[in-house]
């Protein structure tokens, strides 16, 4: 049975050279990544990067005027697995802060919450996809949060 403690670590990566584009207008500038969760022999904050790459690829940016420009600051927030009867339970959270580049300012803050049960044998690829919730709740609002931020 895994245990995932959470501990405040302050690891902040940027996604150096991330840029999400669409239509040839740039929209996030930067993408800083960290992590509130530390479990042996997991790299929680090199899946989240991934993770977060990958789903910020997938958005349409098309009704965010080109003249926004953002940071993005991401955190895994709470990350437990936990027995559940016969099966593990696994929880997910993940924040995105939305920060304007010029001002400094926190527009919106954002959350994705995703869990699942799985059997122990499953628990690796479960918590893998958990986390792919997690990131694809709260990256799906983007778009809008700026917009209304704006």
């Amino acid at each position: 049975m895994a245990y995932v403690i959470a501990v405040l670590l302050g690891l902040s990566i940027g996604l150096l050279g991330h840029v999400s584009e669409a239509k040839g207008k740039r929209v996030v500038d930067s993408v800083e990544v960290s992590s509130q969760v530390s479990e042996k022999g997991k790299d929680w904050v090199s899946s989240l990067r991934t993770s977060v790459s990958h789903e910020l690829e997938l958005v349409d940016w098309s009704s965010v005027p080109t003249k926004e420009h953002v940071v993005l600051m991401t955190s895994l927030e709470h990350f437990k697995t936990f027995s559940n009867g016969r099966l593990l339970r696994i929880e997910c959270i993940v924040t995105i802060a939305i920060r304007g580049v010029k001002s400094g300012n926190i527009r919106a803050i954002l959350r994705g919450r995703a869990n699942a049960d799985t059997s122990s044998e499953s628990a690796g690829q479960t918590q893998h996809e958990v986390l792919e919730a997690a990131v694809r709740g709260a990256v799906h609002g983007l778009p809008t949060a700026i917009l209304q931020s704006s």
